[in-house]
């Protein structure tokens, strides 16, 4: 896991590692499957969790390959409905992709145990949670031969998991299946980095319980967690990060930060307690004078706000933020942009606030640190947690 992980503190519950070895002369492939449980996750069984990793690869699988997108689409469908509608089995008919006047098998596999392909190429799907407390996939593929192994992974283990079942369990990962497309509609309307938000769509049919009063979108708006919101919400147009440095953006918001000076450590645990329990936040682990939330927003940005209490429970000495932004959108701040960011966000707290903020790139990414204390106050460490 890489530097949000690290940051957002995303959770590792369930692996699958999906072992395929192709043989390009006769076009046919062997297959064999490994679970392997990280951590139980609070709120699903085994079994759901298992249905949603499937799921999320089906999902991932739809938005990485445009070339069998349609294809499969359609043949994840019709062999959902089959379950639903007909005998009660997950079956795929045949499915050959043409290329260079040969043709290859993406359905069926022949399954085995994993011992027997040991030059096997190995995709894994990791499931985790996401800090607002949604679910997602982290997905690591093997070099070589995607045009057949992406797609044929995602029935592989669709397939796998429907033979364990039982019918009710059939049954569910049918419907969640059948629930992701109905999130899309076609297989026309699928973007980048929709996948936890098609497996939100479909988690009343897993059966966990969502609150719908949360939408899925930047700048998302949880108890204390609005500071950063302006920038946050600004970043997902198309303002340049130029732009946001030179103009009046709200990048850190003084009325929020007004009311969460006002909060006793009480009132602000309560906040926090309530986004957890809502399932749109996390709760920070840290020192017990310092306490905080953190969430991600669609595009998988990171928010956390922290206050801290070490000088009495009555209202914190100093806030901190930390916006991380994940690395395909940090092309878009320069080292010059990043300076006049941070210049921008000190002169708009001022005179009531001070703040001391940087920036760090983290593999790839970019995280802001901000710390916020009234004018004149005094112990607030270095922005740097």
């Amino acid at each position: 896991m890489g530097w949000l992980s690290r940051l957002a503190g995303l959770t590792e519950h369930l692996k699958l590692e999906v072992l395929m070895e192709f043989d390009i002369q006769s076009g046919q492939g062997g297959t064999a499957l490994r679970w392997v449980v990280v951590r139980p996750h609070p709120g699903l069984s085994d079994e759901q969790c298992r249905i949603a990793l499937v799921a999320l690869l089906y999902a991932r699988t739809l938005v990485n390959n445009a070339e069998t997108r349609v294809e499969l689409f359609d043949r994840m469908a019709r062999a959902a409905r089959q379950v639903l509608e007909g005998d009660g089995r997950l079956e795929f008919e045949p499915w050959l992709l043409h290329v260079f006047r040969r043709d290859f098998s993406i359905w069926p596999w022949t399954f085995t145990e994993p011992d027997r392909i040991p030059t096997a190429k190995t995709y894994t799907a990791t499931l985790q949670s996401m800090a607002r407390g949604s679910l997602a996939i982290h997905l690591k593929m093997a070099l070589g031969q995607d045009r057949v192994l992406a797609p044929s992974a995602a029935l592989i283990a669709a397939t796998a998991l429907a033979t364990v079942l039982n019918d009710s369990g059939r049954v569910r990962l049918a419907r969640v299946l059948l629930a992701i497309n109905a999130h899309y509609q076609s297989s026309g309307k699928i973007s980048l980095g929709s996948e936890p938000a098609a497996l939100a769509a479909a988690m009343p049919v897993l059966g966990e319980q969502e609150d719908p009063s949360q939408p899925a979108l930047p700048g998302l708006k949880v108890g204390g967690l609005v500071a950063f919101a302006g920038l946050l919400a600004a970043m997902s147009d198309s303002a340049s990060a130029e732009q946001l440095a030179t103009t009046e953006t709200e990048l850190l918001s003084k009325a929020d930060a007004v009311r969460l000076f006002s909060l006793t450590k009480d009132q602000w645990l309560q906040e926090v307690r309530r986004a957890v329990a809502r399932g749109a936040a996390i709760q920070t682990p840290g020192y017990p004078s310092l306490v905080g939330m953190s969430t991600t927003t669609a595009e998988g940005d990171l928010l956390t706000v922290s206050l801290d209490y070490s000088q009495g429970d009555a209202r914190p000495a100093f806030g901190q933020v930390v916006v991380g932004y994940r690395p395909p959108r940090v092309a878009r701040f320069d080292e010059a942009t990043v300076r006049k960011i941070l210049e921008a966000a000190k002169r708009q707290m001022a005179p009531e606030f001070d703040v001391m903020g940087n920036a760090e790139r983290i593999e790839g990414g970019l995280a802001f640190f901000f710390m916020i204390t009234r004018s004149g106050a005094e112990g607030a460490p270095a922005p740097r947690p």
